[in-house]
């Protein structure tokens, strides 16, 4: 299992599974801090579902660039 960590964004990447686990820390409209869990195919589509439900994703652009390079690591 590959995994990409730091405060705001944590992505698990099951081999052979074809899902991606992503562990993020959100704000609402409010300012709220929100932390959750949610499986998606890749940061984009996370970012777009929590937009739809009113949360903003705190992630600095590195953190993502670490998610996506851990989304393609390749096990053999």
């Amino acid at each position: 299992m590959a995994a990409s960590n730091n405060h705001r964004l944590t992505v698990t990447v099951k081999p052979n599974s074809g899902h991606t686990l992503f562990r993020y820390t959100a704000k609402d409209i409010d300012g709220k801090i929100v932390r959750g869990a949610m499986e998606a195919a890749d940061y984009d589509t996370l970012y777009t579902q929590l937009l739809a439900q009113g949360l903003y994703l705190q992630v600095r652009p590195a953190a993502v660039r670490a998610a996506s390079r851990a989304h393609c690591v390749r096990r053999s």
